[in-house]
């Protein structure tokens, strides 16, 4: 062959009016009938209507494209049934449903119309306009669910979503899966961000991370910690140890093994705390139980507000209030009178020396001896 330039060749856009197409190996030049090149759509490499599907392509061994217009492109054993299905390569994969697609990988299987399976292994996509990318025995089985990759993940709720990880199961219409292990999510608009054996039970609710956490009311949340349940709607876990929060718009912070049964409540920590007053708080110390509406517990060890002492606070140890708007700042001290305060071994200092000035009911010291205004 002559030394030509490219622009000198006349070029041709019907392969039936090409002899040869010549070229280069490297040694010699070559020629090549136009029907022996895969891409040009001859027999050498690919069949036209080989198995029964009218307009219906196959590379040679690939498998069986008997649906119109299917197509295998590539690999081996693989069946293609569905109308306008593709699989692209890989080994003993299965396109059902009709515009259903699988890119390779290994046993795969889109059974729905509009499914899609990207690769990996023994994967599913069984729901409409469904999605694997990947990963090993995956399962998208409901209406645009979707699993990204992972090992034996369920997405089975509605337009549900698994990021990965494994075992996780997105069963909740519009439900979300991010990762970890054994992660559940199982009601409507559910989320379970990782960690391992959580879950998001209720209509809303959320679970962040950690391990054996659940989010039972509607719209509750766990963020992290360890076997922690918000169980109340609306109610809210931060973390720690064995915390429970089952009442309505109730919280708790962290600690360990505390109890939030009251309404509009919060429990910032501590241990073994037990509040059960609507609006009321425990900050923090161990074993305090406040049962008394719009009542505080600032901390320390086994305080008591009774269900009678509304509006009432304690800071120290081992008190008890049983009366309404009552205060009690010190240590082994039983309210006996409501709207009291009551303290223990009380310092004042830099008491004012003379009344002037003084609103009433404000003390001074008028040489030693406290006064009155």
């Amino acid at each position: 062959m002559a030394n030509l330039k490219f622009s000198e060749f006349t070029e041709q856009t019907d392969p039936a009016n090409v002899a040869f197409v010549v070229g280069y190996d490297g040694t010699t030049n070559v020629r090549i009938d136009p029907a022996n090149i895969g891409g040009g759509g001859g027999a050498g490499l690919f069949e036209v209507n080989a198995t029964g599907g009218a307009t219906s392509t196959q590379r040679i061994g690939s498998g069986t494209a008997s649906q119109s217009n299917a197509t295998i492109s590539g690999g081996v054993n693989h069946n293609a049934t569905g109308y306008s299905s593709t699989i692209s390569g890989g080994y003993s994969n299965y396109a059902k449903g009709s515009t259903s697609t699988i890119g390779g990988g290994y046993s795969n299987y889109a059974a729905q119309d509009s499914s899609t399976v990207g690769g990996g292994y023994d994967n599913t996509a069984n729901g409409y306009r469904a999605t694997v990318s990947g990963g090993h025995r995956n399962q998208a089985t409901n209406m645009q669910a979707t699993v990204s990759g992972g090992q034996y993940n369920q997405a089975t709720g509605l337009q549900s979503t698994i990021g990965g990880g494994y075992g996780g199961t997105a069963s909740g219409g519009r439900s979300v899966v991010a990762g970890g292990y054994g992660n559940a999510a199982t009601d409507y608009y559910t989320s379970v961000v990782g960690g391992r054996s959580n879950a998001a039970n209720s209509n809303g609710s959320f679970a962040g991370g950690g391990a054996y956490n659940s989010a039972n009311g509607f719209f509750s949340s766990v963020v992290g910690g360890n076997t922690n349940n918000a169980s109340g709607g609306r109610s809210f876990i931060g973390g720690g140890y064995l915390n429970n929060s089952s009442g309505y718009y109730s919280a708790i912070v962290g600690g360990s093994n505390n109890s939030n049964t009251g309404s509009y409540c919060t429990i910032a920590g501590g241990a073994r705390n037990n509040l059960s007053g609507s609006y009321s708080s425990i900050v923090g110390g161990s074993y305090n139980v406040s049962a008394g509406g719009y009542s505080t517990i600032i901390g320390g060890k086994y305080n008591n507000i009774s269900s009678a002492a509304a509006f009432s606070s304690v800071a120290g140890d081992q008190n008890s209030i049983v009366t309404n708007r009552t205060h009690i700042l010190g240590s082994n001290i039983t309210s006996d009178r409501a709207n009291t305060t009551f303290v223990s071994n009380l310092s004042i200092k830099s008491i004012p020396t003379s009344a002037a000035g003084l609103p009433s009911g404000s003390v001074w010291s008028n040489g030693g001896i406290l006064n009155i205004v």
